[in-house]
């Protein structure tokens, strides 16, 4: 094998573990910096509601059209669970 081609194996060698290894490490890094802010979006929307809802209504009748408008606004899906766990 001629000089040019063993330099050139070793530098595609070096390359691709180089890539290997930066792709492993950024894999792990953006899937826990997505579900780091997923989780912090998550929280606020429910702060939100939280604070908006308890002092609109405390029935399940006037607070099940309020929710759904939350959700539409939000572009979520919005279930009001109550303090025994139970869905309204």
């Amino acid at each position: 094998m001629r000089l040019h081609w063993k330099w050139m194996l070793a530098c595609l060698s070096v390359l691709v573990l180089v890539l290997a290894s930066t792709h492993l490490y950024l894999d792990r890094a953006i899937r826990d910096f997505w579900v780091y802010h997923v989780e912090q979006r998550l929280l606020r929307e429910v702060r939100f509601a939280r604070v908006h809802l308890s002092d609109v209504a405390n029935t399940d009748e006037k607070l099940i059209p309020l929710v759904n408008e939350v959700g539409l606004r939000l572009g979520v899906r919005a279930t009001l669970i109550n303090g025994q766990g139970r869905v309204l």
